[in-house]
């Protein structure tokens, strides 16, 4: 075993959280994908309703992760935030099972991204401390990939379900399983954790132009600069259910569809994590660079093809992008900010790139509905193209 993948295996809360990430993903994309059908077909609710849905608990997702990352820097602590977040989402979702009206769906899934929002800066900062600074990217990157292969999983394992019992309220409450795993490894195997001694090598230099406070809260230039280019590549990066329409519109068939789900998130669990490891040896902010780089020629691709053959290629490639950046972009900010303000740092990470993901997604299906596929991904890959000026203002050597 290589010294990276020994610095890893070595702590306890890294393997942790990736069992976590990888029982709750099945227990959420059991669900989240049947969702939509079970709003229209089984509560027969239109489709404005699964919208409304979607937008509150995005909404409260965006909220929570900014107040939970500070309020988890202010008290030192991580776990009761991870536990709660965790606790809330695998209790509400297997609920969604015995609902009966639309609004008991609205109810429970702002409930779930109410946990999501809460458990994610603290997870994300729980790592960052419990590995030296220049393991982060590999870190990140494994519990990027037992996420995703949990995504894998999940759908699989209900289109199983499905071939023999046809009842969606089944399915949903048979998801309370893997999410229960989760909640007892977040209670029995995850510790808390004061910081490593940081890398020097892996620090920013110190701006004299830069306030102290700019300084101590943790959010100087170079972290503006970093969270200004993410939200503004976020808008331009489009849910991958768009992928699917693509999809659709060039020839595949329904039955396909979930299979080519599948594959993107294993070629997403494939590359993850040694994703994650290269970045910690060549560089955080040039795996960003490299990663949008693919986003930008798959999207531009995606622009112009009607090619099956073609879009299975595509698919390869943006299941590349995903293990270019899913580590890099988190191990990125942890070296931009202070190990006190980390907490504060993660929750800004995901609330603004949920905010521009929400804003981004709504513009590419308005593109698409008004001008076709080809503006919309044309768009998401302009927005990338912009991002990268503010990415190579950050400071991060």
């Amino acid at each position: 075993m290589s010294n990276p993948l020994k610095k890893i295996a070595s702590s306890p809360n890294v393997i942790a959280l990736g069992v976590v990430s990888f029982f709750n993903d099945i227990s959420s994309e059991m669900i989240y994908p049947l969702l939509p059908l079970f709003v229209t077909g089984v509560l027969g609710t239109g489709a404005s309703a699964v919208g409304a849905i979607e937008g509150v608990a995005e909404a409260i997702l965006s909220l929570s992760n900014v107040l939970s990352g500070s309020i988890s820097d202010r008290i030192k602590r991580k776990k009761p935030f991870i536990l709660t977040g965790y606790s809330v989402a695998n209790v509400a979702r297997p609920l969604m099972g015995i609902t009966s009206h639309w609004w008991q769906i609205l109810g429970l899934r702002s409930l779930d991204r109410l946990g999501k929002g809460v458990r994610t800066p603290p997870r994300d900062g729980l790592i960052a401390m419990s590995v030296s600074p220049e393991s982060r990217g590999g870190a990140f990157g494994f519990q990027r990939g037992m996420d995703n292969a949990g995504a894998f999983l999940g759908p699989l394992l209900a289109f199983l379900f499905l071939l023999h019992w046809h009842s969606l309220r089944a399915l949903f409450l048979l998801a309370a399983i893997p999410g229960a795993i989760t909640v007892l490894v977040v209670i029995f195997w995850i510790k808390e954790t004061t910081p490593p001694t940081t890398n020097p090598l892996l620090t920013l230099a110190k701006d004299p132009k830069e306030s102290h406070f700019q300084r101590e809260k943790g959010f100087n230039r170079d972290v503006i600069f970093y969270l200004a280019a993410l939200g503004l590549f976020s808008l331009g990066n489009s849910s991958d259910a768009f992928l699917m329409l693509k999809a659709g519109r060039i020839g595949f068939s329904i039955a396909s569809i979930p299979l080519l789900w599948m594959a993107l998130h294993a070629s997403r669990a494939l590359l993850s994590f040694p994703g994650g490891l290269v970045a910690d040896l060549w560089g955080r902010k040039r795996m960003l660079l490299a990663g949008w780089g693919v986003y930008s020629m798959v999207y531009l691709a995606l622009a112009i093809t009607s090619s099956r053959i073609a879009l299975c290629f595509l698919l390869l490639l943006y299941g590349l992008y995903y293990g270019l950046t899913e580590g890099a972009e988190r191990a990125l900010l942890s070296a931009l900010v202070p190990s006190h303000a980390m907490g504060k740092g993660f929750g800004w990470f995901h609330g603004i790139r949920g905010v521009a993901l929400l804003s981004g997604n709504l513009l590419f299906g308005y593109l698409w509905q008004r001008w076709g596929a080809g503006i919309a991904f044309a768009e998401g890959a302009v927005c990338s193209a912009l991002a990268v000026p503010l990415l190579l203002k950050v400071g991060y050597r």
